[in-house]
């Protein structure tokens, strides 16, 4: 007598099903061992299931890749597509032409379909920035600041040109990031593209909420499972991209397995850091000891954030000299460029911004020794106005 099915083998039963019923054969060279395994880092059952399908040459029509937000299905998507259809997969780094197309989001065959608010959806150049910073960013999750969707338009336009022949070898292939964001009416469009996909089609939905799908999207769909990122391996992400180790210890802890959480922190800090060192060259500039206070409050006791609110501040009068000197074109904090020229045309002593700049380098360089950070900033800020005036200033 057999023991009774577990959820595990009942749930693996189903994916064999599935597979005998949705597989396609597709010629592949090579084998998994291409440069897209890094792509699903810390997926060990994601990996696994995608590669026993590169190895064998046999692709389901659609995948539904599912888990939590944030953990790399997208990526993982991309990475496995990159595979499919890269020209030399037992050497390639990612630097064939196919491959480049793929991570740049432009290749002829692969459409990316992603959730837009409908005034981003309906203007061309704000949809390439986003999916600009999507290419650059694969990892990070999208946000907006109106309601974002799939609607049956988008869905529509897809179905056509998913029906066009293939101009590489790997087949024509969809991307539809979130799909639980699909409108009721554009999930009922594509379940026909589901029922019918074109010859040489394969699609791959991510979704962090697969409970939102139609049942028959999830029906005809083969599942693989995404599951949270360990904090050792987001550690390492984010040391592999620049971040300082007790940061990203720090950001690891609290990202609770989504590296996406994790970028998102770092970044809302990053902005953090770049208002507060704006605001500390504007009051370098100013008279008004109410606002100095008002920042050093603000800056509170954190020495890793006085240390990079000085380092952005001087990044700032830099930006500043560079207006002064006609190299606008070198300038880094773009999205305050306008202030940038305005603060050129009112100050233009070049001297005094180059001392104002080496005093924050050097102030930034005797933190240790500075305990009481309120009287750290208040004396930078007083000293710092001496020099902008133009005055000596003497003593550390």
């Amino acid at each position: 007598m057999r023991p009774p099915p577990t959820a595990g083998s009942r749930a693996q039963n189903s994916i064999l099903k599935f597979e005998r019923a949705n597989k396609r054969s597709i010629p592949l060279s090579g084998s998994s061992q291409h440069r897209f395994i890094h792509s699903i880092q810390g997926q060990k059952f994601a990996l696994e299931l995608l590669s026993r399908a590169i190895d064998s040459g046999r692709l389901a029509s659609a995948y539904l890749f599912r888990g939590p937000a944030g953990v790399g299905k997208f990526a993982a998507a991309l990475g496995f597509i990159a595979r499919i259809k890269c020209s030399s997969p037992e050497t390639c780094d990612g630097s064939c032409h196919n491959c480049r197309l793929i991570a740049k989001l432009d290749h002829p065959d692969i459409d990316i379909i992603l959730p837009l608010p409908k005034t981003v959806s309906d203007n061309p150049d704000q949809t390439a920035a986003v999916m600009l910073q999507v290419s650059a960013e694969p990892l990070s999750e999208l946000s907006f600041a109106k309601p974002a969707s799939i609607g049956i338009d988008e869905i529509r336009e897809l179905s056509e040109r998913l029906a066009l022949t293939p101009t590489s070898p790997g087949g024509r292939w969809a991307v539809i990031r979130d799909a639980d964001s699909m409108t009721p009416q554009a999930a009922n469009a594509f379940l026909k593209t589901l029922e019918e996909p074109p010859e040489d089609t394969y699609i791959i939905l991510t979704s962090s909420r697969p409970d939102y799908l139609l049942p028959t999207i999830r029906s005809r769909t083969q599942p693989v499972r995404f599951t949270r990122l360990s904090r050792p391996l987001i550690e390492e992400v984010l040391i592999s991209r620049g971040f300082d180790p007790k940061k990203a210890h720090e950001l690891a802890l609290a990202a609770d397995g989504s590296i996406s959480s994790a970028l998102a922190a770092a970044e809302e800090t990053s902005t953090r850091i770049r208002e507060l060192g704006e605001e500390l060259w504007v009051t370098l500039f100013s008279r008004n000891d109410a606002k100095a206070l008002n920042l050093t409050e603000k800056l509170g006791n954190n020495r890793s954030l006085t240390e990079a609110v000085i380092n952005s501040s001087t990044s700032f009068l830099r930006d500043h000299l560079l207006a002064l000197m006609g190299l606008g074109e070198l300038i880094r904090n773009l999205e305050s460029r306008e202030r940038i020229d305005t603060a050129a045309d009112r100050f233009k002593d070049t001297r005094a911004i180059i001392a104002a700049i080496q005093f924050l380098q050097e102030r930034s360089t005797t933190l240790r020794f500075n305990p009481q950070y309120d009287l750290f900033w208040m004396d930078l800020i007083l000293r710092g106005r001496q020099i902008i005036a133009g005055k000596r200033v003497s003593g550390g």
